[in-house]
This record gives C-alpha cells, structure tokens and sequence, in this order.
C-alpha cells in the first residue's frame, strides 16, 4: 500500500526473500506492467520468477543499464528495497525513472552512512518513503488477500521439520537455503 503501485508501473524489487516476494506479488495485484527482481541468491531468484517477476538478475551483474535493456530504455517507476544490503539502497537511488518512487521495506544497517545527491533526486522529482509495522487496516487488507488467494503464502514454506530436525531447519536458514522454514512440535520423525 505504501508504494501505490500503479497500473503499468515498471516495478523493480531489491531483495528476493519473503518480503520481496510479497511485495511482487501485491504490485502484480496491483496491476504493475513489469516486475524486475535483483539478489545474490539464486534460488531465491527463481522463487521470484515463480512469484511474478518478470525479469530477474543477481545483483553482482545488476546495473541500471540493465534495468534499461529490459524496459524499453527506461528506468523503474517504483523501486522498493526488501534488503539491508546497502549496496541495494545506492543501486535505488540511479534505478529510478524521473517522477519515480523509493520504498524501504528494509533498512541498511542503522549506523550505515551513504553519500546522497540530494539536490539530482530533489530535481528529479523522487518521492522516498519508509515502512515499519502495519496499521490495523493494513493487517486486514493483508489477511484478505491471502484469503481470497491473490497473494500466495504456502509456496513461500519450503521446508516442513519436526521439532527433532530444528537444527537443521538453522542450518538450512543460515545457510540461505529455502524461504520459511516451518517447524512443527507435533510431528515426529521424518
């Protein structure tokens, strides 16, 4: 909601995990024209693709130049950051089209300090927005949506342990293998 994905907007994703991939889905609800996702994991990438992003690439070969070749010449009307990579964050700031947006779903670091051309994004007419928590309305229009099945939470569980196996489900996470790792108390074994 925050980003207001408009219809047709070309919408780029920085960060492939669960909320990258809820963040596709709801500017695909939301009639996005084309969907572009960047991360350095490639299984994440491909759950990205399977989510509705039209495009991907890992962002050690992302560029806005790349951005360009794949939306006939032009940059991203929207781009929002789901990572705390600050590389991400300073890639936002050259991947927007004139009259475009940045939200931050995620924050770099909290002591990372970034050099901003304040006066280029002022003149470009570049609207940045933050997200933290949810407004009850929010919660609601969320809750719905998974209901009604316009954005899909069970494919995003990639991996189902019993309690005995919860070692491996950090592993697997630490690792960044999978997106949610559920564990469930009560079942044993395999």
């Amino acid at each position: 909601e925050v980003s207001e994905t408009l219809e047709a907007d070309t919408v780029l994703v920085f960060g492939a995990g669960v909320a990258g991939l809820l963040n596709i889905q709801l500017a695909k609800a939301y009639g996005a024209g084309k969907l572009i996702a960047v991360d350095i994991n490639e299984e994440r990438l491909k759950a990205a693709k399977q989510f509705g992003a039209d495009f991907i690439v890992n962002a050690k070969d992302y560029t806005p130049d790349f951005l360009r070749q794949v939306n006939e010449g032009r940059l991203a009307d929207s781009v929002i950051i789901c990572t705390a990579a600050s590389s991400a964050a300073e890639l936002a700031f050259d991947s927007y089209e004139q009259g475009g947006k940045i939200t931050f779903f995620a924050t770099p670091e909290e002591n990372e300090k970034n050099q901003i051309e304040w006066y280029r994004h002022w003149r470009n007419g570049l609207t940045v927005q933050v997200t933290y928590g949810a407004t009850p309305q929010s919660n609601y229009t969320a809750f719905s949506l998974i209901k009604n099945k316009i954005i899909n939470v069970d494919d995003m569980i990639t991996h189902r342990l019993p309690l005995e196996r919860i070692a491996k489900g950090f592993e697997l996470a630490t690792k960044g293998h999978g997106l949610k790792i559920l564990i469930k108390p009560q079942e044993n074994g395999e």
